[in-house]
């Protein structure tokens, strides 16, 4: 007779204690786990979660012998190959990654809190975590980016005082937290006690918040662990403010499922952009009632402002939807570098609605270059929803052509350096997918065929980013540039990407120069690669060719942004 197995109930983890058996080596992954993916809203969404002691789920983890380990293990991205795992992760990577790389300070961005956030306008009084404006709060920025008026590294910790930004890769080193305090809490007019008190209600909360883990025992059978792999939150459907003002408006005859399904009927490419779902329109339709994005505000929309604002808002974001696509190369949702920016736009798209003639003209133009300018400088790293609601109030001046309309602050305030470009990876989701873009928009050819890359081959994954020169090809060489920066991707045919492996440029881009004869020069510029015979890319040059790309690219940046990228280096026009 089989009996039915047990598992152990939930022991209770400190994110401490994981980031610890991270970085000794104890805790890693099963090597069939997927890499890290999360975005930066994700992770900033967890730390909120954390921060305020709301549940976060639990991670299920496998006991293992190091000695003796049933499947292939590798560390956690960032952490150190060292003898003594313990456990599997089998559950929870994400979650334990974000908390890792935060905290250690590991990968190409680091996390800071805003203290000040913590506290009301008189700076007395701690706000409890359903007040604390988190998108303010905690500001995620990249390492390659310094900042403007003076010119400043982020890692420099005279800046961090300054700005009042405590890095959270100092929270496990020593004393740090309360030598920060010590040096700020003056400037900031707030009593040094009761930064402390936040500190221990929030800051501390974060490292020793209790983390439920099961444990499977280590003779769980292989099977079982893939059996439980394979189904584990597959069921799981989170509950959001869209779902939250369903329930409230039912009993006023406002049905936001038949809006939004409505919406989809009547526009389809809302559903062409799925990620945009009916919470970007509750958000569109919030701005307009009161001039904000932010979750909370969304929750305190009335039955009345649906009745006023939702139809117009559906159709100023499919209209935006459509400019992106065919003026600004956001072919597929794959592209689209920030949903924020449909949100805003959608709120804003009455005042194009309204203008006739030339003016309708010189709005969209204004529009356009919103988009670039937010894409380019990055504006909705950060702070995405705060953001929304300042460009939105600026925009409606702006576009009606008021005297004292300024434009937004990525307009206003245009800063993009020239370095920041060449080192960005293509962790940085929305400057990659800004770049791609910027092809698209060009008219970026099919390697294999020659004709224009098409909506239809974008979303069915026949056209994909790749690298240009190939991961494994660079291994060969002497370089010591990142193969994963965004300067080394392009979109490319499936088949053509076939061909590739492991080859040099200029052997698996031979046979299709010899086929494309006097337009493969075209074919390249369409991709914003560089075309001379005399290139890196040519004669196999990766860190030439980086550079002469990042030129074409700051070209492109410039025309579409009617700004200029500042210059640190050296480099020169190829």
């Amino acid at each position: 007779m089989s009996t039915t197995p047990t598992f152990p109930k939930p022991a209770h983890q400190k994110v401490e204690e994981l980031v610890a058996w991270v970085t000794s080596g104890q805790l890693v992954l099963p090597d069939f786990q997927r890499d890290f993916v999360w975005e930066v809203d994700r992770t900033r969404k967890l730390l909120e979660s954390t921060m305020a002691g709301y549940p976060i789920g639990s991670l299920l983890t496998l006991a293992v012998d190091a000695n003796k380990m049933p499947i292939k293990s590798r560390p956690i991205e960032g952490a150190p190959t060292l003898p003594g795992a313990n456990r599997l992760i089998l559950d929870g990577q994400q979650r334990v990654t974000s908390f890792f790389r935060t905290l250690k300070g590991i990968g190409d961005s680091l996390t800071f809190v805003r203290l000040a956030c913590f506290f009301d306008s008189s700076g007395k009084a701690i706000l409890d975590p359903e007040s604390v404006p988190w998108d303010d709060l905690i500001v995620v920025e990249p390492v390659a980016r310094r900042k403007k008026d003076p010119v400043q590294d982020i890692l420099d910790e005279q800046w961090h005082r300054d700005a009042g930004l405590f890095p959270l890769k100092d929270m496990m080193v020593g004393s740090k937290v309360d030598d920060f305090i010590d040096d700020v809490h003056q400037s900031l007019g707030i009593d040094k006690t009761e930064m402390r008190l936040a500190r221990d209600r929030y800051l501390r909360t974060l490292l020793t918040y209790e983390v439920p883990t099961i444990k499977l025992p280590q003779e769980t059978s292989i099977a079982a662990i893939c059996s439980i792999f394979e189904n584990i939150n597959q069921y799981v459907v989170p509950l959001g403010p869209f779902e939250i003002l369903t329930a409230r408006f039912f009993n006023e005859n406002v049905n936001l499922r038949d809006l939004w399904d409505e919406a989809l009927q009547d526009h389809p490419i809302l559903g062409d952009f799925d990620d945009l779902d009916g919470y970007a329109m509750l958000q569109a339709v919030c701005l307009r009632a009161s001039k904000s994005a932010q979750k909370s505000d969304v929750l305190k929309l009335h039955a009345t402002d649906i009745n006023a604002h939702w139809k117009s808002v559906a159709s100023g974001m499919a209209e935006a939807l459509q400019m992106f696509r065919a003026e600004s190369g956001v072919k597929s949702k794959a592209w689209l570098p920030y949903k924020m920016l449909a949100v805003v736009l959608a709120a804003v798209w009455q005042q194009v609605d309204s203008a006739k003639g030339a003016t309708r003209g010189a709005i969209r133009d204004k529009l356009k270059q919103y988009f670039w300018c937010t894409v380019f400088t990055g504006n909705f790293d950060q702070g995405a929803n705060s953001q929304a609601g300042a460009d939105y109030v600026a925009l409606t001046s702006w576009v009606a052509g008021s005297a004292s309309g300024a434009p937004p602050e990525a307009v206003a305030k245009f800063s993009v350096l020239d370095q920041d470009l060449l080192a960005a990876t293509v962790r940085r989701r929305a400057l990659y997918r800004g770049v791609m873009a910027l092809t698209l928009r060009r008219g970026a050819q099919d390697f294999h065929s020659g004709r224009v890359i098409t909506e239809a081959e974008l979303e069915q994954k026949l056209v994909d980013s790749h690298h240009v020169f190939p991961k494994n090809y660079l291994k060969t060489t002497t370089s010591q540039a990142d193969p994963d920066l965004i300067m080394n991707r392009a979109l490319i045919d499936k088949k053509t990407n076939q061909t590739i492996l492991d080859r040099a440029p200029s052997a698996y881009l031979a046979p299709i120069q010899q086929a494309r004869g006097s337009e493969f020069p075209a074919l390249l510029d369409s991709h914003l690669l560089p075309s001379d015979p005399a290139s890196g890319l040519a004669n196999d040059d990766y860190d030439v060719f980086v550079q002469e790309r990042l030129e074409l690219v700051i070209a492109e940046i410039e025309a579409v942004t009617g700004q200029k990228v500042s210059r640190l280096s050296n480099t020169s026009s190829p």
